[in-house]
C-alpha cells in the first residue's frame, strides 16, 4: 500500500544518503565515552567534530562578510551563531562544552579545562580550543573545572574557581553562578586528597631517612 511504499522509500533514502552527524550526535558519543571511562576517546571525537565540513568555523571559512574572509574575525556574534545553526552548521553549546571539559576533568588536566572556560568567556589566548564560541558558562561549567583541579590535586586552582564563580555572579547578576553544595563538596574532597598526598609523602620521606 501507499504507506508501506513511503516507508520503504524513506529507508532506502537513509541507506543511500545517511543523515549527517549533528551536535547531538557528537555530544551523545562524547558523554558515552566519558561514562565508559574513555576520556581520550571523547577528545578524539571533539577533534573529529571540528574537522567536519559542517562545523561552524569551517562553514564560515567558506563565506565572506563585508568582502572580508570570516577568518579575520576573532569573535562570532550570537546572531551569526543562530543563523549558522539554522543552516545546519554544528555549533557547540554550553552542554557540549561542559561535557568536553568533563573529559579533561577525568584526566585531571585542569589547564585544558580552564582553557575551555576562557574560550567560552572570550578571554582565551590559546589556539587549543579554537572553535569553542563565546557562551555563558553555568554553575556546572565551574564545578566541572573545580573537579578537574581536584583530580589533579591542585587545591590552589580549585580555590581560584571559587573566586571565579563569585566574580562572574557579581558581574552578570546571575545568582545561579554562585558556588553551590557540590562546589564545596569538591573543594573539601580536594583538601582531603591533598592532605592524604602530603601524609603519604611524609611517610615515604621518613622511611628513606
Amino acid at each position: 500500500d501507499l504507506q508501506h511504499t513511503s516507508a520503504t522509500l524513506l529507508s532506502l533514502d537513509m541507506v543511500l544518503e545517511p543523515p549527517k552527524p549533528s551536535l547531538v550526535t557528537y555530544s551523545t558519543l562524547i558523554s558515552r565515552a566519558i561514562s565508559l571511562g574513555k576520556p581520550r576517546v571523547a577528545l578524539r571525537l571533539w577533534n573529529l567534530m571540528r574537522n567536519q565540513p559542517e562545523f561552524y568555523l569551517n562553514v564560515m571559512s567558506r563565506k565572506r562578510i563585508d568582502g572580508r574572509l570570516v577568518e579575520e574575525f576573532k569573535a562570532v556574534s550570537e546572531e551569526q551563531l543562530r543563523s549558522l545553526e539554522e543552516e545546519g552548521a554544528i555549533v557547540p553549546d554550553v552542554i557540549f562544552c561542559n561535557s568536553l571539559m568533563n573529559a579533561y576533568a577525568k584526566l585531571g588536566d585542569h589547564v585544558a579545562a580552564r582553557s575551555i572556560l576562557d574560550a567560552m568567556l572570550g578571554t582565551s589566548t590559546s589556539q587549543v580550543h579554537e572553535g569553542i564560541p563565546q557562551i555563558e558558562p553555568t554553575v556546572i561549567t565551574y564545578n566541572t573545572l573545580a573537579d578537574a583541579c581536584k583530580k589533579g590535586g591542585e587545591l590552589g586552582h580549585a580555590l581560584e574557581v571559587l573566586d571565579l564563580m563569585k566574580n562572574r555572579a557579581a558581574q552578570t547578576g546571575d545568582k545561579s553562578l554562585l558556588p553551590d553544595e557540590l562546589t564545596y563538596t569538591i573543594l573539601i574532597s580536594t583538601v582531603a586528597r591533598r592532605s592524604k598526598s602530603m601524609q603519604t609523602r611524609d611517610v615515604r620521606s621518613g622511611g628513606e631517612k
